[in-house]
């Protein structure tokens, strides 16, 4: 028993170890490319990147159908059934893929917008095909081996900032980032497939095994956390397209610079409760072990975004200044107004898995809502206002 325990400690000890690296690797990618980016393109064209982003992943709930975490707790639940509850839910992601990406282009299309956005928002709109293949990052997730996804996902973080970095030497065009962006995190996806075939020894067919019992029942939980994640989605994102219709993409551009500064240090309580997370579940067995590891994993992610938000706050114009120099300017003040909101993002991923567990996800969903439409609230209020310290 001691050893299965020690095994079992092992186990999330690595899994934490390879998502860390995955993550710290996004922020360094983040810190360095997202630097120079920013400074190659100026404020309008990174302002017309950022829309162009924000557009498309405002969208993205309706192809994760919120069903990332529902996977995760059926496998661990029921994991002889494991092949067709990632089969299934492959099957409903790719569907919903290929619907939302014609209705976002249709959007798109009938806008206002520059040739150049509409055709920003068709590419990155194809990044979406790496939703469905997040299921079998899942599987990995819920049977506690995400080294081999943490691998393909350090190996395309590194070509990525390689070629980014190759780009800007050669003064290539905004769409050639693009480009390379959407091809890299495709192939990435495609990785996810090939290692979730080999492990399982499964053959193409299998992959095509769709169950209408399980289908119903995962959609039955999770529709309330994809609105829910839509809700989440849409107040993080929709302020940047309203400050593009209410301001102008210079504007935007300082905006878009404090939000990735501002979200830059998010992946440590995420990870923190991602890796947790099946640990979690299998506590639930034991009422007082559960409340136990529920405690220890709010104080330590409540403890991070605390520190995090606090040195952020301190030291913004600093980080602005070294960092993107004078150009960006206007980013300073509102860096320093979104590190306060960072205080809460290590109990809000907790309560997140919490209310998953609990099967609370109609709650999820009503806090949820809640939150977005003040967020549109305030923005009409302080957005003509105030500007982008409004947003």
């Amino acid at each position: 028993m001691e050893k299965l325990s020690v095994l079992l400690k092992n186990k999330y000890k690595s899994n934490l170890i390879w998502s860390f690296t995955e993550k710290f690797l996004s922020l360094l990618s983040v810190l360095i490319i997202g630097v120079l980016l920013a400074r190659y393109l100026g404020p309008e064209k990174f302002g017309t990147l950022s829309y162009s982003q924000s557009f498309v992943a405002m969208f993205s709930f309706l192809i994760s159908l919120g069903l990332d975490g529902i996977i995760v707790r059926e496998i661990v639940k029921n994991p002889q059934k494991s092949s067709v509850i990632v089969s299934t839910s492959f099957l409903m992601k790719l569907l919903a893929f290929f619907s939302v990406v014609l209705i976002i282009n249709l959007l798109s299309i009938s806008s206002n917008d520059s040739f150049e956005i509409k055709l920003i928002i068709l590419i990155i709109s194809l990044n979406l095909l790496k939703e469905p293949f997040n299921v079998f990052a899942s599987y990995f997730q819920a049977i506690v081996k995400i080294q081999k996804i943490s691998f393909v996902i350090i190996i395309s973080k590194l070509v990525l900032i390689i070629l980014k970095l190759l780009l800007i030497y050669l003064k290539y065009s905004l769409i050639s980032f693009v480009i390379v962006d959407s091809a890299v995190l495709i192939l990435a996806a495609i990785f996810y497939f090939i290692l979730y075939v080999k492990h399982k020894n499964i053959k193409l067919k299998d992959i095509l095994k769709f169950d209408r019992k399980i289908s119903n029942k995962l959609l039955k939980d999770s529709w309330p956390l994809m609105i829910s994640s839509g809700a989440i989605l849409l107040y993080m994102r929709l302020d940047q397209v309203m400050i593009k219709s209410m301001i102008s993409l210079e504007e935007l551009g300082f905006y878009s610079v404090s939000v990735k500064i501002a979200e830059s240090w998010y992946f440590i309580p995420m990870l923190i409760s991602s890796v947790m997370y099946p640990l979690l579940i299998e506590a639930k067995k034991s009422n007082d072990l559960y409340i136990h590891r529920l405690k220890q994993l709010f104080f330590s992610c409540i403890m991070v975004s605390l520190t995090c938000s606090v040195l952020l706050f301190i030291f913004s114009d600093f980080i602005i200044e070294i960092l993107f120099g004078k150009l960006f300017s206007g980013s300073k003040i509102t860096l320093s107004i979104l590190s306060i909101g960072g205080i809460f993002v290590g109990m809000g991923y907790v309560n997140g898995k919490w209310m998953v567990i609990e099967n609370f996800t109609k709650l999820s969903l009503i806090r949820n809502l809640l939150g977005l439409f003040i967020n549109i609230f305030l923005n009409l209020y302080l957005i003509p206002k105030y500007g982008i310290i409004g947003a």
